[in-house]
């Protein structure tokens, strides 16, 4: 493998998994799927009952919209 392929794998994946863009999708990814998650349990619990789940989610939320602002 020469250097300029070696270079070129290195550079796929630090944009893969790395770069800021790859962060801000990553992000994205997860405050759709907790989101997504936290309006299902809230659905599925017509009683109101005290739900650790929602807790972390609403914790987790939060940590990902203040740091979704923190990054622009």
């Amino acid at each position: 493998m020469g250097f300029d392929k070696l270079a070129d794998l290195g550079a796929g994946i630090f944009n893969r998994w790395f770069s800021k863009e790859a962060k801000q999708e990553g992000r994205a990814n997860e405050l759709e799927d907790l989101q997504r998650e936290q309006k299902e349990l809230a659905k599925n619990n017509p009683d109101g009952k005290h739900n650790k789940r929602l807790d972390y989610i609403a914790k987790r939320l939060r940590i990902l919209q203040q740091n979704a602002k923190n990054s622009r």
